[in-house]
């Protein structure tokens, strides 16, 4: 990034909590002045058999793996409307497309994720604003939480 014109800051958040998601862009748009593109990354996968699972972990999936995105789409949009200029990455999972046994609630998220993406493809196309899913298959976990201080 050093030898392009393209800033570059980091805004930890917890996607969980809705204030913590409008101080973000508030953030962004304070020290960034704007929002170009918005990349929702951000994913939970709780495993297990769904009846089984704690209903707090499905919430928090719900929320982190779904509503986290709309939320934060929700707050750009207008601006991007204004501008008739945004691109929206939604990082979905083949998961979405095959559900998967013992991650019914990760699978339904993302597949949820991908369809309301294709939504506002539809309903918003002519405006400026683009928007991708992408559909990453399943890899490896990085297991980085144990290397941080």
């Amino acid at each position: 990034m050093k030898n392009s014109n393209a800033k570059v800051r980091i805004f930890p958040v917890d996607l969980r909590e809705s204030p913590q998601r409008e101080r973000l862009i508030s953030s962004v748009l304070r020290e960034m002045g704007t929002i170009d593109i918005l990349v929702n990354n951000a994913g939970l996968e709780t495993e297990g058999a769904f009846s089984e699972l704690p209903w707090r972990s499905i919430q928090e999936n719900i929320e982190v793996n779904l509503i986290a995105p709309m939320a934060l789409t929700h707050l750009i949009l207008p601006e991007m409307l204004k501008k008739k200029s945004g691109y929206i990455v939604n990082i979905a999972s083949i998961a979405a497309k095959n559900g998967a046994p013992y991650a019914a609630v990760y699978s339904g998220t993302k597949a949820g994720l991908a369809e309301w993406t294709r939504a506002l493809r539809l309903e918003l196309a002519g405006t400026g604003i683009r928007f991708s899913t992408i559909f990453p298959v399943m890899s490896e976990r990085l297991e980085c939480s144990r290397n941080l201080v």
